[in-house]
């Protein structure tokens, strides 16, 4: 059974589970005239560079439908429309003038809640940079920091006024490529320094902390981002990071919702979509790129995750962009 989270402006939300903390939104702003500046350069639907290092605009005009999809390491920032996130037996909602801090990679579903033409679901994301969150520890007073607790997965916070002000400056600079590679990284800085002073700053640091059960499983996310195609067992999955299988087990299921083997295999599959729809590969090719022996059995996973077979889904993507 589902805990469904609506995130509602002023309101206060719990979700009785650790792996989506949500804090109080009473003080998130109308962002004025910001989610204009953003529609102005995101003319494109999908994902986007923008002239800033590391950071992507999006845009979307309709609604789409609930669909798997994998966040890597990085802040979501919503200027306008909603979207509904389904992480493991909860679903919940963020819209205009909050924001999302995805610590790992996490396989997840979602869909786009509201968005038209005359107003698009509009945002910004901003990759996670493991250098510049160790950087910024370092530098900020500990007694700055709020109090260390368990970490979440997943925090969703509102855009106050410093954000807001900050985000402002942030967009300014994509009228100007000069202004977009000097002061672009150094407002993308302060961003960063501004969610590690709030409560979502815990899922930075913990993931951040080399000794901490949270970096360890971190560190063996990205072992299977950077070569899906590796199959590990239980067991040397738990050698890679020096702990228990039962230990592994438990905290790798806190944190993704997933047990190991299940997390390898929707990242391969997701991989595997990419390559099909991205690089133009076929299923088979795609299938043993990502580990796959078998591509019957390929199908039937595909099939189960994404609802339609390989060649189907790509066809159903190829209509409009990806949500």
């Amino acid at each position: 059974m589902n805990t469904n989270v609506s995130i509602q402006r002023g309101a206060s939300i719990t979700t009785g589970a650790p792996a989506v903390q949500i804090s109080d939104l009473s003080r998130s702003i109308d962002l004025g005239a910001l989610p204009g500046e953003l529609e102005r350069h995101a003319v494109q639907q999908g994902l986007a560079e923008t002239p800033v290092p590391g950071v992507k605009m999006f845009r979307c005009d309709d609604p789409t439908p609930r669909s798997p999809c994998v966040y890597e390491p990085c802040v979501v920032f919503i200027l306008q429309g909603a979207k509904r996130g389904y992480f493991g037996s909860q679903s919940f909602e963020y819209g205009a003038a909050s924001f999302v801090v995805f610590a790992v990679p996490i396989p997840m579903e979602a869909e786009i809640i509201t968005a038209s033409a005359d107003e698009p679901f509009l945002g910004l994301a901003l990759t996670i940079d493991p250098a510049l969150i160790a950087d910024l520890q370092m530098r900020i007073d500990e007694e700055a920091m709020p109090p260390s607790r368990v970490a979440e997965t997943i925090a969703i916070s509102p855009v106050d006024e410093d954000m807001g002000d900050t985000l402002n400056r942030l967009v300014a600079t994509f009228d100007d490529e000069r202004d977009a590679k000097i002061l672009g990284p150094m407002i993308t800085r302060e961003i960063f320094y501004r969610v590690l002073l709030g409560h979502q700053g815990t899922l930075l640091r913990a993931a951040a902390q080399r000794h901490s059960h949270y970096h360890r499983i971190g560190h063996l996310l990205k072992m299977i981002q950077d070569d899906c195609s590796v199959n590990y067992t239980t067991a040397e999955m738990a050698r890679q990071v020096s702990m228990s299988k039962t230990s592994l087990h438990e905290s790798f299921k806190s944190i993704t919702a997933m047990t190991p083997l299940q997390y390898v295999k929707s990242i391969r599959l997701h991989r595997a979509r990419l390559l099909m729809l991205s690089e133009g590969m076929s299923a088979s090719a795609a299938a043993y790129q990502v580990g796959y022996a078998s591509s019957s059995q390929f199908s039937r996973e595909f099939k189960r995750l994404f609802g339609l077979p390989p060649r189907l889904d790509a066809q159903r993507e190829a209509a409009g962009p990806v949500a």
